[in-house]
């Protein structure tokens, strides 16, 4: 004799007697598994909630140190909205074309123009 767990259902009998049995223990499986999934997924949220705020109060800082006018207006706007992109745009700007902007306030934010 085998030291298999015996099984609480008789293998000749259908596991799910009607189609609603087997939509309730396939709802239920389903339930179950996005649970744990759930759990799984849970510290990489945290992580990237961390990052992502970090991105935002950098870009926010970024956006503020530009002089006042309309286009302080819109950095903000954009740093709120696209906390990421705006960072990057930032410090691509420098290295593209060094505040060579033809709108006046827009370019390097860390010239001794504006500090």
């Amino acid at each position: 004799m085998s030291n298999r767990k015996k099984e609480n259902y008789d293998p000749a009998q259908p596991v799910c007697n009607t189609q609603d049995d087997f939509n309730q223990a396939l709802q239920n499986a389903i339930k179950y598994n996005n649970k744990e999934a759930m759990k799984k997924a849970q510290p990489w949220a945290i992580v990237c909630l961390v990052i992502w705020f970090v991105f935002f109060v950098w870009a926010l800082v970024l956006a503020m140190r530009l002089p006042p006018g309309k286009h302080k207006i819109e950095h903000v706007l954009f740093a709120l909205l696209f906390s990421p992109a705006y960072v990057l745009a930032t410090y691509l700007s420098e290295f593209s074309g060094g505040g060579n902007s033809s709108s006046k306030g827009i370019g390097n934010i860390y010239s001794s123009k504006y500090t």
